[in-house]
């Protein structure tokens, strides 16, 4: 006899038709997330690993190029008194230039301190034409040639280039009483106009420049922006950025509203120089003002360049020349009254329209050969009037104390 099996266990129920086929369970919100930064992350990873390979591959390093960076952090930090300077100890390389500061924050070698008896040590002040932006190393600033004229004829020389960007009068004035004096030049060469002309075109001018000059303070990207700064990628998305911003600018500064020279402008721009050389004076430093050469000063008819129009978007052409000019003929004053050196570089800077492109980057900016030109042409002057003769009197006298 068969007998019935009672089945304590799960009874497992028949499959309906299409069953296998049936979609799994979608993922939670999540998961989906999580998904998709994962995903997110693999290709920005794998982009910006082939953007590196690429940059391997043209220069031999998986760093980031320099021309990637931005000046303004790469370059520069704040200073309590001058506003900012350039930052100490930087190595920084962007389209084909070097710049290398010393320990102190100026573009060159490492000065000696305290300086050797015998030694003659000029000092340079300005502005982006005293640091030379353009110049593709130290060695080859104008500063620096100077000097190794200044050592052709025989002079024990070294050199401190205190130009920085965008310095005025004003500027370099401070920058002579708390960063400059304490080096002991023997020499100081003032190169200024083209900034303080800045100043003069902005609206609502002020004598201390306070109207145009703001407080540097050195930005703290954070943690996080750090991190994307590590990046080709956003280094490149950023430079793209700063180019396009660039562009607009300059679209807007042609369209400024034009403004008059202000009275009070030239009379500033005099009152700093002279105060540079009462200064230079009361520490007994020799003291050499330059002229400004530029394209535009020399020419007979102005013509308005894109540069010019970023820059002094509240000056024309014609504007921008008379300034020049007049703030030339006010060294050449200034120098006559106070018996001081004398470069006369708006007129003595050999402009043929051959060799323009040859000296100048730019509207105001050398060349390594300009940079050697202009050079020359101060040289020259300072021999002229004895200024070689003077330094060595004076060297030969300190040595043998």
């Amino acid at each position: 006899m068969i007998s019935d099996q009672v089945s304590t266990g799960p009874v497992r129920q028949a499959a309906p038709p299409g069953a296998a086929n049936a979609a799994p369970p979608p993922l939670s919100t999540r998961k989906r997330i999580a998904f998709s930064l994962v995903v997110l992350v693999v290709v920005i990873g794998g982009a910006e690993l082939a953007t590196r390979t690429y940059y391997r591959m043209k220069t031999g390093s998986w760093e980031i190029p320099d021309k990637y960076q931005d000046w303004d952090v790469a370059l520069y930090q704040p200073h309590p008194y001058v506003g900012y300077q350039v930052a100490p100890g930087i190595l920084h390389e962007q389209d084909g230039v070097v710049i290398e500061s010393n320990a102190l924050g100026f573009r060159g070698p490492e000065v000696e301190l305290p300086k050797p008896p015998g030694r003659v040590r000029i000092a340079t002040l300005g502005g982006s034409t005293t640091f030379n932006t353009k110049v593709t190393h130290g060695d080859a600033t104008w500063t620096a040639r100077l000097a190794a004229r200044a050592g052709a004829r025989g002079l024990d020389v070294d050199w401190v280039n205190g130009g920085c960007p965008n310095y005025t009068t004003a500027d370099s004035l401070n920058n002579l009483a708390f960063r400059v004096l304490d080096l002991e030049p023997d020499l100081v060469v003032v190169y200024h106009s083209w900034n303080d002309l800045k100043c003069a075109q902005h609206p609502g001018f002020e004598s201390d420049y306070s109207h145009w000059r703001q407080i540097y303070h050195r930005r703290d990207p954070g943690p996080f922006r750090r991190l994307l700064s590590s990046s080709l990628i956003v280094r490149k998305l950023e430079r793209n950025v700063r180019r396009a911003r660039s562009r607009r600018e300059l679209r807007d500064s042609v369209a400024a509203e034009r403004v008059e020279m202000p009275e009070a402008a030239p009379r500033a721009f005099e009152r700093n120089l002279r105060s540079i050389v009462a200064l230079c004076r009361a520490n007994g430093v020799t003291v050499a003002l330059s002229t400004f050469a530029s394209r535009e000063s020399q020419l007979e008819t102005p013509a308005s360049s894109d540069f010019q129009s970023y820059y002094h978007p509240h000056f024309d052409a014609q504007q921008m020349q008379d300034g020049l000019r007049l703030y030339a003929e006010l060294v050449r004053e200034l120098a006559r009254e106070e018996g001081v050196l004398l470069i006369d570089a708006q007129r003595e800077m050999p402009l043929e329209r051959d060799r323009e492109e040859q000296l100048f980057a730019d509207s105001i900016h050398f060349t390594n050969l300009g940079a050697d030109v202009l050079a020359g042409v101060m040289d020259e002057a300072i021999e002229a009037q004895g200024g070689w003769a003077k330094l060595r009197r004076k060297t030969t006298t300190d040595g043998d104390d």
